[in-house]
């Protein structure tokens, strides 16, 4: 036992420090497969062979549709300008018509809705992050805002992961898990979400406000200067909002399928701004449709490595939720005198912090949370909960710990700024790993009080 779960923490240290280092988990995720085969006694091949192969397919099945169709949905935003029409118009009807300070605090609630908007409309989140970042430069300088700030607006497209009905992984995989539907504890989800998104605006507006009244301002720095908005042909503001609408509606309320649901999103996308495709790097004369084209590909081959990513490390958490060591561990956890709904906040909190991943952490842990605090589950509190209550929660407590220090979206986000870690992680943390801890403990509290709002 002992033996086993220094394996286990050797494998999670291995991926952790070296990922850090900048070597890719394709590599470490093997490797650290093998180090907690040999120190569990487990086959190393046939953990490699069939127990990691296995875990990777599974979790490439399950999310193969969301991560794909986001991505080139979210490249045809890129491409067509749509998202930079969407910000356009929020700024010239909210941030151009405050006055003094209050630019600033609308300027971070525009990104904040942005974000939100572009996640529940199916773009995966790190589509998304590249799509605003140009936006957020653009709008930090021209209001003269600090840029250390900027990493820390940037994460909060993960308030739009807690919502229900959102067509993101964190709600795919408990869907999969528990067959529950893609807005169960929709009371819970809702007020979670609000509070990452409204302290993710009070946070970085204050810290903003506090350093431009001591002089604080704009400057590039090592940062590549970001081109202004550009005067090409870009859609309407309200053709642009369409698709992501159809999206949500579809797959949030109406409950199809998150493929139908991403492909209708595409299409109309495509039927409604096409003609705005400009893919950059094309010979001169080039049709509409050659630009089309490339920005289907693109976004294909975008998802294909982020889908690979994320596999490798679920193949790795698959061969850990195999050894002893972990079903004890798991085992002790679940059976805490506490409440069933703080298990579950502990439980996946932890899974994720040691994964940097919440589709492998996930995976691993609800079906283990499932089996053991569901109703003929073989925990000493078992029935207490529903696999609601297990799926919201989890979805909520799964964007807390994920953006640890080492995380590779930290790390790309702040190397796109040329900003460290000292100076601009600690908006990121409070953005993405406190509120929305809190907002997990606070969903859990209202399923406890009122069990009903599952």
């Amino acid at each position: 036992m002992a033996l086993g779960l220094i394996g286990i923490i050797i494998g999670f240290c291995i991926i952790l420090f070296f990922t850090f280092k900048n070597v890719n988990t394709i590599i470490l995720a093997p490797i650290a497969c093998i180090v907690v085969a040999v120190f569990n006694q487990l086959n190393p091949v046939k953990a490699f062979s069939n127990m990691y192969v296995q875990g990777m397919v599974s979790v490439l099945g399950m999310l193969l549709p969301v991560i794909m169709l986001g991505t080139i949905l979210g490249k045809v935003y890129t491409q067509t300008g749509a998202a930079e029409a969407l910000a356009d118009g929020f700024i010239r009807v909210f941030v151009d018509r405050a006055k003094g300070e209050n630019k600033v605090r609308v300027a971070v609630a525009v990104i904040v809705i942005l974000s939100f908007l572009l996640c529940l409309g199916g773009i995966d989140a790190f589509i998304v992050l590249y799509t605003t970042f140009p936006i957020v430069v653009r709008m930090w300088k021209k209001l003269d805002m600090p840029r250390k700030y900027i990493p820390g607006i940037l994460m909060c497209s993960t308030a739009a992961a807690v919502c229900p009905g959102a067509p993101v992984t964190q709600n795919i995989v408990p869907m999969s898990i528990l067959g529950t539907t893609s807005t169960s504890g929709l009371v819970p989800g809702i007020v979670a979400a609000a509070i990452i998104a409204v302290g993710t605006w009070a946070t970085i507006s204050a810290m903003c406000v506090k350093e431009m009244r001591v002089g604080g301002h704009f400057e590039y720095g090592a940062m590549p200067p970001v081109p202004e908005f550009s005067d090409t042909k870009r859609p309407n503001f309200f053709v642009a909002l369409l698709p992501i609408i159809l999206v949500f509606v579809m797959f949030g309320i109406l409950k199809l399928d998150i493929s139908v649901a991403l492909s209708a999103g595409i299409i109309l996308a495509l039927v409604l701004m096409g003609n705005c495709i400009k893919y950059d790097g094309l010979p001169e004369g080039t049709k509409k449709r050659g630009h089309i084209l490339a920005t289907l590909n693109d976004g294909a081959m975008t998802s294909a490595g982020a889908l690979f990513n994320i596999s490798v490390i679920s193949g790795f958490a698959a061969v850990v939720a195999a050894t002893s060591a972990f079903q004890t561990m798991a085992e002790s956890i679940v059976n805490l005198p506490i409440h069933p709904m703080l298990i579950v906040v502990l439980a996946i909190v932890i899974l994720v912090a040691l994964t940097s991943s919440p589709p492998a952490g996930m995976s691993i842990i609800v079906p283990i949370l499932a089996g053991a605090l569901l109703a003929g589950g073989t925990a000493a509190n078992a029935g207490l909960i529903t696999a609601e209550m297990i799926h919201r929660v989890s979805t909520i407590a799964s964007v807390s710990f994920e953006t640890l220090p080492f995380n590779g979206m930290i790390i790309i986000i702040l190397s796109m700024t040329k900003i460290s870690h000292k100076e601009g992680y600690m908006p990121m943390f409070i953005v993405s790993c406190i509120f929305p801890l809190i907002a997990a403990i606070v969903a859990a509290l209202m399923f406890m009080v009122a069990p009903g709002l599952a």
